[in-house]
């Protein structure tokens, strides 16, 4: 068996020569795939002007190109779509990629742009490898038109990537699900509601009520809902704001969903209307306060804007409803290696307006070079 040919091009002027040998390679209706296309480095006008004039040149050749653009530059991607021979679709929102990959014939490449002043691509020889990597971009290119579909009904993102990539990185699941387990077995409810999935494995705790035998769980993600396999829970795919149901209940927890609700007054109203004489609403929210607030505070403030914290809506409409309510702090932290995996773990707090998020990217990472940020969560309890 052959050992993969590889070699490394640094400097962006090697680069250029390297990119314009693939056009003068391949021959007429050949075609490149390209995914995680960034036009090199964005903030860079010369790699923009290069590959614009790179893909051109290949395009009177006649040689294809299909791209996979990230969508934080999607503005960029659009300069390509109106080149002939060049075809062009967006990666998922939540999805983005610090390395571009060319693939074509029997090779691949990748250009590292991680450090601008002496950029690189890594170029791989083998057949086996460069098919493999076909597989991938052609797995993508066909997922990108249902998630177009989608795109068309509304905002889309993938939640799960941004969700899973947070919880990974802070210790927010445990610390929150344990004060959650300390009031539950306080009040010993005998059914629980649980409206979305952020703490769907609460009955595996050696802690989990005993009191508590039967939980239902309101969830509109479909794939969250697909990926459920606690058999002790009644799992309902609906949203919680247009679902109908006559069951009362005497727990109901609601675990950062007041923040997706439009109407957040007649939510609480609502989850009110479900629970029993005596029970208790659980709702976790971010205090406004440390590293949350600022972080918070700083990305809006490029738009002349004051964030309105979900906290402060859920004390107004609870005091407007006139309902007794308690709250507990549970002090967490998200830590990361890098500024830049600190920065990709957060976008969850941005998940509504990634595109700010994306855009502001080299003025938010200076602010979390101590790659850990520090934040409260504040379980919220209502008695009824």
């Amino acid at each position: 068996m052959n050992n993969p040919n590889v070699k490394t091009i640094e400097g962006f002027e090697n680069i250029k020569e390297y990119y314009y040998s693939i056009n003068n390679t391949l021959d007429k209706k050949e075609e490149v795939l390209v995914f995680g296309a960034r036009s090199g480095n964005p903030n860079f006008q010369d790699a923009i002007d290069f590959f614009i004039n790179y893909i051109h040149d290949r395009s009177e050749k006649e040689i294809k190109t299909k791209i996979l653009y990230n969508l934080d530059v999607k503005a960029l991607g659009k300069t390509y779509e109106s080149i002939p021979l060049v075809q062009v679709r967006y990666m998922p929102m939540g999805l983005v990629t610090k390395v571009g990959v060319n693939i074509y014939r029997d090779i691949i490449d990748m250009l590292d742009w991680s450090d601008p002043a002496n950029p690189k691509v890594i170029v791989i020889e083998d057949k086996h490898i460069a098919d493999s990597y076909r597989e991938y971009f052609n797995m993508l290119w066909s997922a990108t038109v249902a998630i177009t579909e989608l795109e068309k009904k509304g905002n889309f993102y993938l939640p799960e990537i941004l969700f899973e990539n947070f919880v990974n990185h802070s210790d927010e699941k445990e610390k929150v699900e344990s004060k959650i387990l300390d009031i539950l077995s306080i009040k010993k409810p005998s059914n629980l509601l649980n409206i979305g999935s952020g703490f769907d494995n609460l009955s595996k705790s050696k802690n989990f009520p005993d009191s508590i035998g039967k939980i239902t769980l309101v969830e509109k993600n479909t794939s969250y809902v697909q990926s459920y396999t606690e058999t002790k829970t009644e799992v309902i795919h609906a949203d919680f704001e247009f679902w109908n149901s006559e069951e009362k209940y005497d727990a109901i927890l609601a675990s950062h969903v007041l923040y997706y609700f439009k109407d957040k007054k007649l939510a609480i109203e609502k989850v009110l209307s479900h629970l029993n004489e005596g029970g208790v609403a659980l709702f976790v929210v971010h205090e406004p306060s440390k590293d949350y607030k600022k972080i918070k505070d700083f990305v809006f403030g490029f738009y002349g804007k004051k964030y309105t914290f979900t906290y402060d809506k859920l004390v107004s409409a609870v005091n407007e409803i006139g309902c007794k309510f308690d709250e507990s702090k549970v002090d967490c932290s998200i830590t990361a290696k890098s500024s830049e995996e600190l920065y990709k773990a957060l976008r969850l707090w941005f998940e509504m307006d990634l595109n700010s998020y994306y855009e502001h990217e080299k003025e938010i990472i200076p602010l979390l070079q101590e790659n850990k940020v520090e934040y409260t969560n504040i379980v919220f309890v209502l008695h009824k």
